[in-house]
């Protein structure tokens, strides 16, 4: 019996469809036609686990990586380093996802119904059963039979109208130079050497070759299960009625554009988050260059961020944490400010304070100064009354002189000194002496205060060119 069988590769990673495949009901699938009483008929495994995976990309990438990260690291562009291998590989998915999505559908719509028709339902059960064994069998057997291209996981579809399998395909061809590569042609290219023994330039020729071995061994697979003689047969069909890989390669190829677009956003935020990285940690650097991440699996060892590999470290943490990191440091140094100034305020404070105590003390110098030339104003005025006294009685004493024709005594009289006259009239004048000398010690006293008020004057006058001082300097 002839039937068809085919695998198509497409260049976009499986973790696009991996859902899709696994026909979670929790997600809206554009295919209507799935049997969701028979998925769990259908088979999911994995062969390489992601540590698999990471293992492949070291093995290949790890010298590109880090031939780049140190030219990179000689020219100063730090930013631009990548933390580990899987960072780096994905950086180079632009053209070439890293893993490939297979598709190889065994038979077509018809031969399925032909082959369930007029079948009980336990039939139907134990034929989808069969066609699950058999494509899961294919499956697992596919890295035995190729060098260049590996399976990493699998999940059969025979809740649908015709039974494929979904795979996760790995090339692992390289370049014309021998660096590796993720092209599907370059596996398939290698593949081809390996297994023949010679070399193929004419991709379409490779890819019609590898499906023809893969497509027979699908065939062989299946009709062991189903204990059927099947033989591979070719016809202009291909995959038209492969129902599910089409609506969901469809639905894929719809949102490419938008894709394109969103990847774009993606990357802009991505470049802006990594620049908003950098100016945190160099913000940290300035300002705490003592600094380090904590401890984790990534870093056992942190290192301080003023260095080199503290830079590094800090780029390998989370945006939120050396966000948050920058925020404490900023926070600390407003803490800083506001004590400070509480301190300036403080100290403004208490300058003002002994200025106001200055200033009531200079009044109150001011008002005793006042009071003491009050009293130095009214002793003068007594002094000159006294004066006016003494010199009313001396002219008394010389007009009574003259009288008695005595013009010797009232010359001398008018010559003499108050000291002197006070002798020649001493029963007279004796009571006027006593009033002289008190007033000649009182003047005495009035002109030392005198000179104390003049020299407390100059003191005075000195604080208040001080206090201008003060007060200019402020």
């Amino acid at each position: 019996m002839k039937i068809t069988a085919t695998l198509n590769i497409a260049n976009q990673s499986f973790s696009g469809v991996k859902k899709h495949v696994e026909h979670d009901k929790k997600i809206n699938h554009s295919n209507k036609s799935i049997d969701y009483e028979k998925t769990q008929l259908n088979q999911t495994k994995e062969i390489l686990n992601s540590d698999d995976l990471n293992q492949i990309k070291k093995e290949r990438y790890q010298d590109q990586f880090e031939k780049y990260n140190a030219s990179q690291k000689k020219s100063r562009h730090i930013s631009k380093m990548f933390k580990n291998v899987n960072e780096f590989v994905k950086s180079k998915e632009k053209t070439n996802s890293f893993d490939k999505t297979g598709v190889a559908t065994f038979g077509n719509k018809q031969n399925q119904d032909e082959l369930l028709d007029g079948k009980s339902p336990d039939e139907i059960k134990n034929i989808l059963i069969a066609e699950s064994k058999g494509m899961a069998e294919y499956a697992d057997h596919f890295n035995e039979r190729h060098q260049f291209i590996k399976v990493a996981r699998y999940t059969t579809n025979v809740d649908e109208s015709t039974p494929h399998i979904h795979m996760q395909m790995i090339p692992l061809g390289k370049t014309a130079n021998g660096k590796p590569s993720m092209s599907l042609n370059a596996a398939l290219k290698a593949e081809y050497q390996y297994q023949t023994g010679s070399s193929i330039t004419d991709t379409r020729k490779a890819l019609s070759w590898f499906r023809e071995q893969e497509d027979n061994a699908l065939v062989s697979s299946v009709s062991k299960e189903l204990g059927k003689d099947y033989s591979l047969t070719r016809t202009n069909e291909h995959v038209q009625d492969f129902d599910a890989y089409k609506k969901i390669k469809e639905r894929l190829d719809d949102k490419t554009e938008e894709n394109k677009r969103q990847a774009k956003i993606l990357k802009f935020h991505e470049t802006e988050m990594a620049k908003s990285k950098v100016r945190a940690i160099e913000f940290i650097a300035q300002h705490q260059p003592t600094h380090k991440v904590p401890i984790s699996a990534k870093v056992q060892e942190p290192h301080e961020v003023q260095t080199a590999q503290g830079f590094k470290e800090h780029k390998m943490t989370s945006a939120s944490y050396l966000f948050q990191s920058a925020m404490e440091i900023v926070q600390k140094y407003a803490k800083m400010t506001v004590e400070k100034i509480k301190k300036w305020e403080k100290s403004l404070q208490d300058r003002q304070k002994q200025l106001d105590k200055r200033e009531k003390e200079i009044a109150q110098r001011e008002k005793n100064l006042k009071q003491v030339e009050k009293s130095l104003n009214e002793r003068q005025t007594r002094l000159n009354e006294y004066e006016k006294g003494v010199d009313q009685y001396k002219e008394k004493l010389v007009g009574k002189a003259v009288e008695i024709g005595n013009f010797e005594q009232a010359k001398k009289t008018n010559n003499t000194s108050m000291s002197s006259l006070s002798k020649l009239a001493k029963d007279k004048l004796g009571p006027l002496t006593e009033i002289y000398n008190e007033q000649q010690r009182s003047r005495e006293s009035a002109e030392r205060y005198a000179n104390q008020l003049k020299k407390r004057e100059q003191e005075r006058e000195m604080e208040e060119y001080r206090r201008q001082q003060e007060r200019g300097g402020r």
